[in-house]
């Protein structure tokens, strides 16, 4: 039942976006740019896609929705069953780690790139990472299903549990005792998952949104009903101004990557600024909300100037 509503509603959204494609497809591939949807998180989106159309007409550049569902490359790169010729330019707006590889392998310029959408999209691999750099990080173990209760005897709880992959809030749960934990990790389909000990300031986060090597914006989020803060979840938000240290963890971060747009996310614990994570599919609708900043914009002339300078 929840697929149909969904493919329902992606129907619905869909048929101004695909007239828009179609009356685009004379022009020639170095023009062209794919933005890669899946259908779920296409019918979420809202309006917000069309904001890609506008900015790179704009720029002459063709957007072409494609939903990844419908795309395959087991013999070259098909799409809803037949051929297509590759696009200069791809934007992934979904998680999947291997239409990235394999478009870039393909010679496609992909925003975000491989390795942000490995290392990203993995905390366990972000954690270690930014450890390593130098970055603060909530007090973090990595565990396995198959002997985490024998690891955690004498581990303190309350703790928040994290599955590697969840994104906007979800597979993150609060826990109070082993007993709950071992129900809360039915939920989590992978093996490994992420045990941390709550912050002090549970329920509020600063997400940074940045594109290319700049930090565009800083919003304070806060949701004082829910120890998660995620504005998607009923948080509220407002600008923030980062001090130095802030800056300076943040540039750190950015000097690891070469970012398309992301939104890298900390959180505050007994006065120090910790990495929570960082968001390579990242949201920006309150953005839209509370500033006049149009970051689609800042993103779309990002990657013209970088796909021309390449």
């Amino acid at each position: 039942m929840r697929t149909l509503r969904i493919c329902w509603i992606v129907q619905a959204l869909m048929r101004r976006s695909i007239l828009r494609s179609i009356s685009k497809t004379g022009m020639k591939a170095n023009k062209r740019v794919w933005l890669i949807y899946d259908l779920e998180r296409y019918a979420k989106a809202g309006g917000y896609y069309e904001l890609y159309f506008e900015h790179f007409d704009r720029l002459g550049f063709a957007v072409e929705l494609i939903f990844v569902e419908k795309l395959s490359y087991e013999s070259g790169f098909c799409y809803d069953g037949q051929r297509v010729e590759l696009p200069l330019i791809a934007i992934v707006r979904t998680y999947n780690l291997e239409v990235t590889k394999e478009l870039e392998k393909a010679g496609v310029q992909v925003f975000n790139n491989a390795y942000i959408a490995e290392y990203c999209n993995d905390k366990q691999k972000t954690y270690e990472l930014v450890k390593a750099a130098g970055i603060p990080i909530p007090d973090t173990i990595c565990l396995n299903k198959s002997d985490y209760i024998y690891k955690l005897k004498n581990y303190s709880f309350p703790a928040v549990l994290k599955s590697l992959f969840g994104h906007g809030g979800e597979e993150v749960y609060w826990i109070k005792d082993i007993e709950e934990l071992k129900s809360k990790l039915q939920s989590i389909k992978e093996q490994t998952f992420i045990l941390q000990q709550p912050v002090s300031e549970s329920g509020k986060d600063v997400r940074i949104y940045v594109v290319g090597k700049d930090i565009i914006a800083a919003m304070l989020r806060y949701n004082p009903n829910d120890f998660r803060s995620n504005y998607c979840l009923g948080g509220s938000a407002t600008r923030y101004h980062l001090n130095k240290e802030e800056l300076g963890l943040v540039n750190n971060i950015i000097s690891l990557f070469d970012f398309g747009m992301v939104g890298i996310d900390f959180m505050f614990d007994k006065g120090k600024t910790v990495l929570n994570e960082i968001e390579d599919v990242v949201g920006a609708r309150m953005l839209y909300r509370y500033t006049d900043i149009d970051i689609v914009k800042l993103y779309a002339d990002y990657i013209i100037k970088k796909s021309i300078n390449n």
